[in-house]
């Protein structure tokens, strides 16, 4: 028997479903795949024990032909029906169906009637004005498919931060493990500044002796190491075999201080302090502060800033965007913190396609020290995340006073994740929105509408008294759907207008809105909430993805409503 992660498990699942979706194949088992794909991502299932005790069927939603296919994978160790699928396909072209806003229909089309079998077929398609001559494609499709492929081929060149974080904690770990040597390790660069997109993981190290270490043949000889790029005998960059380039630095205890301000600032932040130390008649660098060859004390960032008579400023910050002058000014804002977080407005329950009962997503949220959760399941019109009816939305109310009656002490939210259609109208009438305490209107379908089009269906929404958040507001997915146009100062105003929270939405596969964006809200005086969209206890912790975006945002604890206390929360969703 062949060993599987759940996470393999699912990803098999998933490109099947994308495979059957070209063949067009039936649509309820394409359905039913999908939704397995997501039901065995979640960790707390042990498949290969289920497997072993052939009791799949138990869990909900694994009917008999997917948990056969299940346990053929582990018996095989391959999925038999993908490779069928896989390889009535050229080579090369399940590439396709990473690009944002390409669906495996488009791309099977693409295959049937143009002959795109890969990345390049299609560039060239694109490029000489082939694809506008099919049905149902035009110029703006055209337009839109060449962005998404740039986008694409840029993001491929990038990894997102969660990834970054994961791969640089086990790395450090490692090395902590298999050395020594170490006085400190960290992170820096971009990761420790938290961008979304990171080009490259910085790991600095501060040793003893710089020039007298061994530090260089470990990290030649990590596991995760495939390659070297560059190797010297303070530094050495890798290439790991997940294809991430790592770079390490090591300097001594006296210059981490500085080393450490040095590879964490980004180039514009750095060239304002070393002008600052300029007029003071020092002289920094990445090995400390100077005044003429003296070496200045200085045991960390915070006293190399009081150096240049500035108050600590955060990484997340560092990208002098004004940062400088409140420092100096004394001005600097109080971030948010993942302790002031209080709760989460963006949680899926087995009512929709969330993994577990509404009871046990409250216990797994009192156990993070939480006062409230709002449970915002899929409205009626999205079928594939097996969306609400009218019957079962009351059913879950019901169920929601009962559970508040176990938990007194504990906010419950009666909320829902409503679908803005096409026009700009919601998924229910609002004689149902009405009973809601919360209410999120997000768009998940129809993306690809011109902006005023677009604008004009989310201010419409927005405008709905009973809306009380704008959900993922720019629709994007990394690396698979890049966000839909529309004229974000409008819907801003509107939210302003009509006191609607915006959601930074901390799911690492959407990471929206951006810290950008983010900080033109605060400015704006628009709330903002951070929600994790969990459909599992384990993705509670997503919530210090959206932490880090809003520092970068310059947000303190009074713009995020997550930090109220259930007495204002009342007061802010005006519920009884």
């Amino acid at each position: 028997m062949h060993s599987f992660s759940n996470k393999e498990i699912s990803d098999m699942l998933s490109e099947y479903t994308d495979l059957m979706k070209i063949f067009d194949e039936n649509k309820y088992r394409v359905r039913a795949y999908d939704n397995a794909s997501r039901i065995v991502s979640d960790r707390t299932i042990d498949l290969e024990k289920r497997v072993k005790e052939n009791n799949l069927e138990e869990i909900n939603g694994i009917g008999e032909g997917i948990a056969g296919t299940i346990k053929d994978i582990f018996e095989k160790g391959y999925c038999e029906p993908l490779e069928e699928l896989r390889e009535n396909l050229p080579a090369g072209f399940e590439e396709l169906l990473n690009i944002p806003g390409l669906g495996p229909k488009t791309a099977g089309k693409f295959l049937e009637e143009m002959e795109i079998k890969n990345i390049e077929d299609l560039k060239k398609a694109l490029q000489n004005g082939e694809i506008r001559k099919l049905k149902g494609m035009g110029a703006k499709t055209e337009e839109n498919l060449l962005e998404a492929l740039k986008e694409y081929q840029e993001y491929t060149n990038y990894i997102n931060l969660d990834q970054a974080l994961e791969t640089s904690q086990k790395l450090i770990k490692k090395l902590k493990d298999n050395s020594d040597e170490i006085l400190k390790i960290v992170t820096a660069g971009s990761t420790r500044r938290k961008k979304i997109k990171i080009g490259d993981i910085d790991i600095l190290i501060s040793v003893e002796d710089k020039k007298d270490h061994n530090l260089i043949e470990t990290i030649r000889n990590l596991d995760e190491v495939q390659d070297i790029l560059l190797e010297g005998d303070t530094k050495i960059s890798v290439r790991t075999k997940e294809g991430l380039q790592v770079d390490f630095r090591m300097v001594t205890d006296k210059e981490y201080p500085a080393a450490l301000m040095y590879f964490t600032g980004s180039k514009y932040h750095n060239v304002r302090l070393r002008q600052i130390a300029k007029d003071k008649n020092y002289k920094l660098n990445e090995y400390g502060v100077f005044e003429g060859e003296k070496r200045l004390e200085a045991s960390s960032e915070a006293e190399i800033y009081e150096l240049l008579d500035l108050k600590y400023i955060e990484p997340e910050i560092r990208e002098d965007k004004g940062e400088i002058e409140a420092a100096q000014n004394v001005e600097l804002p109080q971030l948010i913190t993942l302790d002031d977080i209080n709760g989460d407005f963006h949680v899926h329950s087995n009512y929709s396609d969330g993994a577990l009962s509404i009871e046990g997503m409250v216990e797994a949220a009192k156990d993070r020290g939480y006062k409230t959760l709002a449970f915002t399941d899929h409205s009626q019109s999205l079928n594939i995340a097996n969306g609400l009816s009218v019957e079962r939305v009351k059913k879950q109310w019901k169920e929601i006073e009962k559970i508040r009656e176990k938990h007194p002490d504990f906010l419950i939210l009666k909320g829902i994740e409503v679908d803005i259609k096409k026009d700009g109208t919601l998924d229910y009438e609002d004689e149902i929105l009405e009973g809601f305490d919360i209410v999120i209107a997000s768009v998940h379908n129809n993306f690809n509408l011109p902006a005023d089009e677009m604008t004009a269906r989310i201010i419409k929404a927005m405008e709905n008294p009973y809306v009380k958040i704008l959900g993922h507001p720019t629709g994007r997915m990394l690396g698979n759907r890049t966000p839909f146009d529309f004229d974000y100062d409008q819907v801003l105003e509107t939210a302003k207008e009509h006191d609607v929270i915006l959601e930074i939405n901390s799911s690492p596969s959407r990471f929206d809105l951006n810290d950008e964006m983010a900080m033109d809200a605060i400015r704006s005086g628009v709330k903002l909430t951070i929600n994790t969209d969990a459909h599992h206890p384990d993705q509670y912790n997503y919530m210090q993805y959206g932490i880090y975006i809003a520092r970068r945002a310059w947000a303190e604890k009074e713009n995020i409503v997550n930090t109220y206390s259930p007495e204002q929360l009342k007061k802010q969703f005006e519920v009884n």
